[in-house]
């Protein structure tokens, strides 16, 4: 439930996308989709977290400054693995922008012989669904893009 009031708030009917797929963005994807603020790589988490507990504060600056030490700031480690989603934000849009399930589903059906991963993985995955779930996820999803707290999300 909560989630909805940030997944509400990605660009392109993302959420929408992530809500009714189930998909998962890695850590990259995350970054440029406005989730994450730092990527830190998994073989520096330890270190990050021995670094987290030495600190005596919860001044957010302090906080955010120890995560920066850790975080990776080359190009190259943050360009987004081929065949993202993230690439595909217009075509997304297209398709999770629709007024009803069964009209996103005829969009991926149309759109599925485009040899796009994530579009196939999405027909299945939504194929496989509930639709009962699938429709209280839609309208959850759409309603959120007017939240404007936690308690509204709840």
């Amino acid at each position: 439930m909560g989630a909805s009031l940030f997944l509400g708030k990605l660009p392109s009917e993302l959420g929408l996308y992530l809500g009714l797929t189930g998909a998962r963005l890695n850590g990259v994807e995350m970054l440029h989709c406005g989730l994450a603020t730092h990527y830190v790589e998994s073989a520096r988490l330890p270190e990050l977290e021995n670094r987290l507990t030495q600190i005596n504060t919860s001044d957010l600056v302090v906080i955010k400054n120890a995560i920066s030490e850790y975080s990776s700031t080359f190009p190259d480690k943050l360009t987004l693995p081929e065949g993202s989603v993230m690439q595909n934000l217009r075509k997304l849009k297209q398709i999770f922008s629709k007024d009803s399930i069964e009209q996103i589903m005829a969009a991926l059906e149309k759109a599925a012989d485009d040899s796009k991963p994530w579009i196939k993985n999405a027909l299945t995955s939504m194929q496989a669904a509930s639709p009962t779930s699938l429709e209280l996820i839609f309208q959850q999803m759409r309603r959120a893009k007017s939240l404007k707290n936690l308690d509204e999300a709840l």
